[in-house]
């Protein structure tokens, strides 16, 4: 996929996903150089976002607010990665993925 085609996607997620537009914003990992983390909640859902914003990979240590919780991921501009938040020792160099709580 291309950078040109995740962007494609991102106003479908807008109407299929009420934390886009409805929920609150709680940045996670805020002092981490390379790596945006954050939740958007709502009552229907819950959603994480992961951006390695660099260059280099980046080293992520998951905070306890998503670590042991089932997430699946819904939208990610780098396919070859393996889809799991708990089991990726890093993030590639400006690799963004979106992740679904599963209730």
């Amino acid at each position: 996929d291309s950078v040109f085609a995740y962007y494609q996607k991102l106003p479908a997620m807008r109407r299929e996903h009420p934390a886009i537009t409805e929920g609150s914003l709680e940045f996670l990992l805020e002092d981490h150089p390379s790596v945006l983390m954050y939740l958007r909640r709502c009552e229907q859902e819950t959603l994480l976002g992961i951006a390695n914003k660099s260059d280099e990979p980046a080293a992520v240590e998951i905070p306890p607010e998503i670590a042991g919780k089932r997430w699946k991921r819904i939208l990610t501009n780098r396919e070859e990665t393996e889809p799991s938040v708990e089991n990726r020792e890093f993030w590639l160099p400006w690799e963004a993925e979106v992740y679904a709580l599963e209730v």
